[in-house]
């Protein structure tokens, strides 16, 4: 293609028609917009490039949804869904840093009232099912974080956090 200047909807006709090229345009023409937008929900520094990323994918997908008979512009389409994204992508990180904050602080609680250290305590009297004693190493015993958890283990937030609350509960029975 050459260095005319094509509009988003010539744009995605021809990537439609499968043109790489025109997709490679839309990608350059959309970059500074996703980077104006994770400046303005101030993200932490930590977490720019997952959300850059994640911005990269949200455009990919209005590339393939967007409708160009539609009445809205394709550049209003994606800000609504990119920022749709980032305000779920953002709950969902809240969320979590309150329940790893939880989790984490009733662990604290329980250490002080027990007075004993968690290594020390008998998995036979625990009667913990293979999932649980995983979970109670990695997370009890080397305080790892629950999305590292999930990795290793290859199982959700929800799994992990249950599995928790299953460990803490046979925890206090025990004593």
């Amino acid at each position: 293609m050459n260095n005319k200047k094509f509009n988003d909807n010539e744009l995605l006709y021809l990537i439609q028609e499968g043109n790489e090229e025109a997709l490679e345009i839309m990608f350059r023409k959309y970059e500074p917009l996703i980077i104006t937008k994770v400046k303005k929900f101030n993200i932490e520094e930590i977490l720019i490039e997952d959300y850059l990323q994640e911005g990269r994918l949200m455009l990919h997908k209005a590339i393939k949804l967007y409708n160009l008979d539609s009445k809205k512009t394709f550049n209003k389409y994606f800000d609504l869904i990119l920022t749709n994204q980032f305000i779920t992508l953002l709950r969902k990180h809240k969320k979590h840093s309150d329940l790893s904050y939880i989790v984490s602080e009733s662990l604290e609680d329980q250490n002080n009232r027990t007075n004993e250290k968690l290594e020390d305590v008998d998995f036979s009297k625990l009667q913990l099912s293979t999932l649980e004693k995983e979970i109670y190493k990695y997370r009890f015993l080397r305080n790892l974080k629950i999305c590292d958890i999930c990795q290793i283990l290859n199982i959700s937030e929800k799994t992990v956090y249950n599995t928790i609350q299953r460990v803490k509960n046979k925890l206090k029975a025990l004593k």
